[in-house]
């Protein structure tokens, strides 16, 4: 029993010496905003007292606040993409992405009591939900890293992680492809199967760990995105025959795997080793060269050069009373208390420090 004791006392020490040796950027939550915002407009049925669907706000705010207080960061970024997408990969592979085009000509279905008939107004209505969610994080202490045309909220979130590697990152998102950035420092959150992967678990769901996904996927191709892979080669048949991506020490890059399928005589990687190159190009993360020095320094400006916006209760609270979002925030001064008035002290040292 004494020895249990000792051991909770040893415990809460050590917490209350790492909370001592916190700064703002010792732990940053980064958020992919259009995946909060689109998986909350789509899944949650929440509309107002007035009728209206809510679910867009009410959803993302809820969720954000959830994992804030699940994971207690000292610092929370928001990135979206700006227009155009990435000019990069557009340039790269014009099908890029071009099935999602099409896909947007079709009726959306959402778990929701009602529908617009109209796809326009479903898209004004969205529109509207997401421009005003915006409102609501202007009230609170977070970074919002947002209206850097031509580059995607995946290569804002990866810069972020590559150029603070002195800091611990939850990325929240369900999107699989930022799991390759797993690593010593570098969590993702999935906020649908509420998983937290790391650089060990992530072969759970690919059969390969987090440092050979790139190559994986480059091989596997992307559907969703519009990338084809090798036909004919699924997962199954990617890790019989190059079977070390298995392996937890060994990393694999373009040149090693190349090697790798001459060596063995890897016929079908070989012949469509253009294709597997290219998707690589437009698949991996972890080294964001391809931004250009503008859009790396808008970044950073946004990161590291400007204030964090502090916590502003009142207009919060005035627009919770204006939207009536009471049913999913029930006590917005409670709720804004508990999730933010840490991270608003985080963000008051920091403010602090660049004066």
């Amino acid at each position: 029993m004494l020895n249990k004791y000792n051991k909770i006392f040893k415990q809460l020490k050590e917490e209350h010496n790492n909370k001592i040796e916190l700064n703002t950027n010792s732990k940053i939550l980064i958020v992919d905003v259009m995946n909060l915002f689109i998986r909350g407009y789509a899944a949650n049925p929440s509309t107002n007292e007035d009728g209206i669907h809510i679910g867009g706000i009410s959803g993302s705010l809820v969720s954000l606040g959830y994992v804030i207080k699940k994971f207690k960061p000292t610092r929370v970024i928001l990135a979206t993409e700006g227009k155009g997408g990435s000019q990069y990969r557009k340039l790269l592979f014009p099908e890029y992405k071009a099935n999602r085009k099409k896909s947007k000509k079709k009726k959306k279905k959402y778990n929701r009591k009602f529908y617009y008939d109209d796809p326009e107004i479903e898209d004004k209505m969205m529109k509207l939900q997401l421009s005003r969610l915006f409102e609501y994080f202007e009230c609170l202490p977070i970074t919002i890293v947002q209206n850097i045309d031509y580059v995607e909220a995946d290569d804002i979130i990866a810069y972020i992680v590559n150029s603070m590697p002195n800091s611990k990152h939850i990325i929240m998102s369900s999107d699989k492809d930022f799991l390759q950035l797993c690593s010593d420092n570098v969590n993702v959150y999935s906020p649908i199967k509420r998983i937290l992967y790391n650089k060990e678990n992530v072969i759970d769901v690919f059969g390969v760990p987090a440092h050979n996904l790139a190559i994986y996927r480059a091989i596997d191709g992307d559907s969703s995105d519009g990338i084809p892979g090798i036909r004919g080669w699924a997962q199954k048949s990617i890790l019989k025959y190059v079977s070390p991506l298995t392996n937890l020490d060994d990393t694999y890059n373009i040149e090693i795997l190349f090697e790798y399928a001459k060596k063995y005589n890897i016929k079908k990687l070989l012949e469509n080793k253009n294709i597997v190159e290219r998707n690589y190009k437009l698949m991996q993360l972890s080294n964001t060269n391809y931004l250009s020095q503008s859009i790396k320094n808008k970044i950073d400006k946004a990161v590291n050069l400007n204030l964090i916006q502090r916590l502003v209760k009142y207009k919060f609270q005035k627009m919770v009373l204006e939207d009536k979002l009471f049913t999913a925030i029930k006590n917005s001064t409670i709720w804004l208390s508990q999730v933010f008035n840490r991270l608003d002290s985080y963000a008051l040292k920091f403010n602090n420090n660049k004066k």
